[in-house]
C-alpha cells in the first residue's frame, strides 16, 4: 500500500457537508456536546438525516436540571457510562479541548463540522428565506447586501471563508457611528472597551454603561474613572423590564456571558426606558447593544427612549442565528423611520452589527 493511498484510507473525525450529502451521517444515534444553540441546530439538522439525539452532554450540566430542548443533560462522564458505544457530535468553538476530555473519558468517536465556530445550519435559508429576502430589500447600499449574503451563505455551508469583512471599525459605522456631544447608551460595556473605543474617537457629552458581570464591573469603574469624562456605569443587566434574572458568569471568561435559565447567578436587570427616566437624561443620541442574545428584550425597553429621541441605533444580531432576521424586520416595523446598514467585524461568524440611521 502506498502512503497515498494509506492517506485516502484515513478518516475524518470531521464532517464535512459535502461527504454527508454523498455519504450521509456515519451515525444514527449519537449525543450532543454542547448544550447551547449549536446543539440544538445539530440536534434540529441531524434530525432531517434520519440520526436522533439520544442526550445531551455539557460540563455545567448542574445547571440544566430540566434538561435541554426537550432532552437530558448528562455530565460527559455520565454520559460515557451510560452510553459507552455511541459517538458524540462536539458543537462547540472549543471543540479542541473537548475532544481531548472525550478520548481521555474514552468516547468511540468524535465528530464536529469544522470551518464554523458558530452557526451550521445548511436548511437555513429554506426555512428563513422570506424573511432573510426582506432583510436584503431594507439595507441601505451594496456592501450592507453583501454582507448578508455572505453570512447566509457561511451559515448554510460552514465555510467560514465567504465571509465579508466590512473596512471600518466596529461600531464606527462612517454614518451611523458615534459623535462629539453625544449622550451614549453602552449595553454590554464589559472593561470599558467601547468606553475607549468611543473616547478614542469623540468627546461624548455623557455616557451610561451596562455591565452585569460581578468580577468584570471593577474593571469598567476603573476604566472609567481613569477616562474620566461624564459616566455613569451601572451593575445592572438590559432586559425588558425591572427584574432579578439567572445569569451565566465566568470570571474566567466573561466574554459571552449571559441571561440564561441555566445560569447560577442572580443579576440584576432594568430597562433603558427606567434607566433614562431615573438618571434624567435630556436625550439619547446612540444605543450601543452587544449584550449576548438579549438584545430583543432590551429594544423592547426601549421603546418610549427610541420613539422619544430617534436615537442612532447599533445592535449585534448574532447571538442567535434568527437575530440576523428577526431584529431588523422587528426594527423596521416598530421604527419605519430607520435607515438600515449591516456590517460584520471579525474572520468568523461573531461580531455582526446591524447600524439604523
Amino acid at each position: 500500500m502506498t502512503l497515498e493511498h494509506r492517506m485516502r484510507r484515513l478518516p475524518s473525525r470531521f464532517l464535512r457537508l459535502d461527504d454527508i450529502a454523498a455519504n450521509g451521517l456515519p451515525f444514527t444515534g449519537y449525543l450532543i456536546f454542547g448544550a447551547g444553540h449549536r446543539g440544538r441546530l445539530t440536534r434540529k439538522y441531524f434530525a432531517t438525516l434520519g440520526a436522533g439525539a439520544l442526550c445531551y452532554l455539557d460540563n455545567n450540566q448542574a445547571g440544566f436540571p430540566d434538561g435541554f430542548d426537550g432532552l437530558a443533560v448528562l455530565s460527559p462522564a455520565e454520559g460515557m457510562r451510560r452510553f459507552p458505544d455511541v459517538p458524540v457530535f462536539v458543537a462547540s468553538a472549543h471543540h479542541q479541548a473537548i475532544e481531548a476530555q472525550l478520548r481521555r473519558l474514552g468516547a468511540p468517536a468524535a465528530y464536529c463540522i469544522p470551518l464554523s465556530s458558530f452557526y451550521t445550519y445548511p436548511p437555513y435559508y429554506r426555512e428563513a428565506g422570506a424573511a432573510l429576502d426582506a432583510v436584503h430589500a431594507m439595507l441601505e447600499d451594496e456592501a450592507s447586501k453583501d454582507v448578508l449574503a455572505s453570512l447566509v451563505k457561511t451559515y448554510v455551508t460552514g465555510d467560514e471563508g465567504h465571509l465579508i469583512v466590512s473596512p471600518y471599525e466596529q461600531y464606527h459605522h462612517p454614518l451611523a457611528g458615534s459623535r462629539d456631544g453625544d449622550v451614549i447608551v453602552d449595553g454590554g460595556a464589559y472593561d470599558g472597551d467601547t468606553l475607549r473605543s468611543f473616547r478614542a474617537r469623540i468627546t461624548p457629552e455623557r455616557m451610561v454603561c451596562f455591565e452585569p458581570t460581578p468580577a468584570v464591573f471593577p474593571r469598567l469603574e476603573a476604566e472609567a474613572a481613569r477616562l474620566g469624562g461624564a459616566c455613569d456605569c451601572l451593575n445592572l443587566g438590559l432586559w425588558s423590564e425591572a427584574a432579578e434574572l439567572r445569569f451565566c458568569g465566568n470570571a474566567a471568561a466573561p466574554v459571552g456571558n449571559r441571561i440564561a435559565e441555566s445560569g447560577t447567578l442572580a443579576i440584576a436587570c432594568d430597562s433603558i426606558d427606567n434607566v433614562v427616566d431615573a438618571l434624567g437624561l435630556p436625550r439619547v443620541d446612540l444605543i450601543k447593544l452587544d449584550i449576548e442574545g438579549a438584545e430583543m428584550r432590551a429594544l423592547d425597553g426601549a421603546a418610549r427612549t427610541i420613539e422619544r429621541f430617534r436615537p442612532r441605533l447599533q445592535v449585534c444580531v448574532y447571538h442567535d442565528i434568527d437575530d440576523l432576521h428577526a431584529i431588523p424586520l422587528a426594527i423596521r416595523e416598530r421604527y419605519p423611520h430607520y435607515r438600515f446598514f449591516l456590517g460584520h467585524h471579525a474572520p468568523d461568524v461573531h461580531e455582526t452589527v446591524l447600524y439604523c440611521l
